[in-house]
């Protein structure tokens, strides 16, 4: 915490749940972190042109969350200016569509049940279709992180993934 406070000008954070901003403002008053600011605000209405390009844009957990995806990762393209940092539960990589050689094919989504979004469910994209969709939303360079030895079994299985983007 303490190099963010020497290294980073302005920290914004967003969360939809007030909780978690709650939470977050208890973090900044701990850590004296003067230039962290948070609203309560979901992505997916958030007006782009309300903000500058932030240089790092992080989506812990959000992708899975979201039932358009898609859309979710235009809009973090929308806010990045350097580099996205995702953390998501993705499609296994051991289902057989994944699997498929076409051409034509850059990766799959799996439907599942997702009671804390509104629609009730959310897309999980598998690891390929996410690489794919981030090129093609502007990101030029997209690199899969190898999970730290300590990670947890969902990160060491390829169930959950941290991917970073770069524009």
């Amino acid at each position: 915490m303490q190099s963010l406070k020497a290294v980073a000008r302005q920290v914004v954070g967003i969360d939809h749940d007030q909780d978690c901003i709650a939470d977050a403002g208890q973090l900044r008053k701990l850590y004296d972190l003067p230039n962290l600011s948070f609203r309560l605000a979901d992505l997916m209405k958030i007006n782009e042109k309300e903000f500058d390009k932030f240089d790092i844009v992080l989506m812990m957990g959000l992708l899975s969350s979201l039932e358009n995806p898609i859309a979710g990762l235009r809009k973090a393209a929308a806010l990045t200016k350097r580099m996205l940092l995702i953390e998501t539960e993705v499609l296994s990589n051991h289902t057989e569509i994944s699997r498929q050689p076409q051409e034509r094919f850059k990766g799959a989504f799996g439907l599942i049940e997702a009671p804390e979004n509104s629609g009730g469910f959310s897309l999980l994209p598998s690891t390929e279709s996410l690489i794919w969709l981030l090129k093609q939303t502007g990101f030029h360079r997209v690199d899969v992180l190898p999970p730290p030895a300590d990670a947890c079994e969902e990160l060491k299985s390829g169930n959950r993934v941290f991917i970073a983007a770069y524009i």
